[in-house]
């Protein structure tokens, strides 16, 4: 009858009878009499029949990772070449790395040699390649805004824009975000904060009056074509850093380039405002500290009253021990606005966006404003290239990041940077005017310009060079002059 268990080979035996079938009685199969032992051993034996290798059916072929990125890349290349257009789009093989020049928490910065011909005839191109990183809280919408704005932007002191892209790689398996990069013109001289905090050998200043003035009067072009196209274009996030230096061909003066238009917004497009409301105010925060975790510095308003007191108190020791022979200068005050002064426009836009050491009042106050809340950061701006420092390595020498968040309070307050006296009546005028409190009593971008062109035309800035650079002591980090942090 049956063997051992673990052998399962078959007898014959007598064939079934149609008298089995008849009576009931129990079949046989193959000669085997067809008992519940032997149902229960076949279903046995072919369960491990069929467990063997050679007989199991082949398994469906798993789609490789790189297929399957490859299929989706194609189509969020294509949602991608939608948003932004067809026209500036740049293949990733025509972009050969250099290197990484910078990084932060949204993006990476590499040079890239672009290939604008072909193969057979390559003409190439230094650009600047701004990739973004997976997670960093900036979506595909965002760049593409961003790329949508610059393309239609045209001037000598704003960073050309060249076109957009898409890398197709497994980054994009984690972030389908990651695989976007803005391509523009690549600047070759550094950021302005750069320049404002270096300090070459035996601690004479890195730059002159007569090219601080110089630089000014480029930010106040770009600002003013910025201001003056229809619809306006607010950049809301002006500050040194984004301030880039072109060294010129000929060996003449660098020329001041504005950069970064990642926060910059039209403000004829309000769906654009409300849909980015919520990024925007994450990325404003982590802007100025891109090593920091988001929740730590999401707001003052989870700080202990008591903690509070500390910093700000210990904020106000750190600005008193940096000038002390300034003169006050004040933003509040208080005046009521000319019955002839024509009413200007104001938005509902992000409040809490920009740096923290940059924001305008209204701003930091999250009330509706306009385009002069860049004319308040480049005040700060002008402060910063005139005094050889920056308001961030003053506010943040102790080390507390909420320090930020206080000032820009402080300010919203009514507190600002002392002017030395030792400056050009005109120039401190021109500040004092533009970092005013409230938005109306700073004077447009065009007559911004058109002051700082009549200061530099003036003259002052070249004896101001002689007279200062000629004493050496002057020049030295930690001089009574006030003009760096001691």
């Amino acid at each position: 009858m049956f063997l051992q268990p673990k052998d399962y080979s078959l007898k014959p035996g007598p064939e079934v009878t149609e008298h089995h079938r008849e009576n009931g009685t129990p079949r046989s199969v193959h000669g085997i009499e067809a008992t519940e032992e032997y149902e229960q051993q076949r279903k046995e034996y072919e369960g491990l029949w069929q467990s063997r290798p050679d007989k199991q059916a082949p398994a469906p072929a798993a789609e490789s990772p790189e297929k399957k990125g490859a299929t989706s890349n194609k189509d969020l290349k294509a949602r991608f070449q939608r948003l932004v257009g067809t026209e500036a789009f740049i293949s990733e093989s025509k972009l050969k790395t250099i290197k990484t020049v910078g990084s932060g928490s949204f993006a990476t910065v590499d040079i890239c040699t672009m290939n604008r011909g072909d193969v057979q005839n390559p003409d190439l191109k230094q650009v600047a390649v701004k990739r973004l990183k997976p997670h960093s809280g900036i979506g595909m919408n965002d760049l593409a805004s961003e790329a949508r704005i610059l393309a239609k932007l045209k001037h000598r002191n704003i960073v050309e824009y060249i076109g957009v892209g898409y890398r197709e790689d497994r980054q994009t398996a984690i972030d389908p975000a990651a695989g976007c990069y803005l391509v523009q013109e690549y600047i070759d001289g550094g950021t302005l904060k750069q320049r404002i905090l270096s300090r070459p050998l035996g601690g004479r200043r890195a730059y002159t009056y007569t090219d601080a003035i110089h630089w000014c009067c480029d930010i106040a072009e770009g600002l003013t074509y910025l201001h003056g196209v229809n619809p306006v274009v607010l950049h809301r996030d002006l500050k040194s850093e984004n301030i880039l230096l072109k060294s010129s061909p000929d060996g003449g003066r660098e020329e001041a380039m504005i950069c970064d238009f990642g926060l910059a917004v039209s403000v004829l497009n309000p769906s654009l405002q409300r849909r980015r409301s919520q990024l925007n105010t994450t990325k404003s925060l982590h802007h100025l500290f891109p090593n920091e975790p988001l929740a730590a510095k999401a707001t003052m308003k989870n700080i202990p009253a008591e903690l509070k007191r500390q910093k700000s108190k210990a904020l106000d020791k750190q600005l008193s021990n940096f000038v002390s022979n300034g003169r006050k200068s004040v933003g509040a005050n208080g005046e009521a606005h000319p019955p002839n002064k024509p009413p200007e426009a104001i938005y509902d836009l992000t409040g809490g966006t920009g740096s923290y050491c940059y924001m305008a009042p209204e701003i930091t106050l999250c009330k509706p404003y306009n385009e002069k809340v860049d004319c308040f950061s480049f005040a700060v701006i002008i402060w910063e290239v005139f005094q050889h420092t920056t308001t961030s390595s003053i506010v943040l020498q102790g080390g507390d990041y909420d320090a930020c968040a206080l000032y820009a309070h402080k300010v919203a307050e009514g507190y600002r940077q002392p002017l030395p006296h030792r400056w050009p009546a005109e120039l401190c005028d021109l500040i004092t005017e533009c970092w005013a409190q409230t938005a109306r009593d700073r004077p447009p971008m065009k007559v911004i310009k058109e002051r700082l062109d009549k200061f530099r035309d003036s003259g002052q800035c070249d004896s101001w060079d002689k007279r200062v650079f000629g004493l050496p002591d002057l020049g030295k980090v930690g001089s009574k002059c006030g003009c760096t942090v001691s």
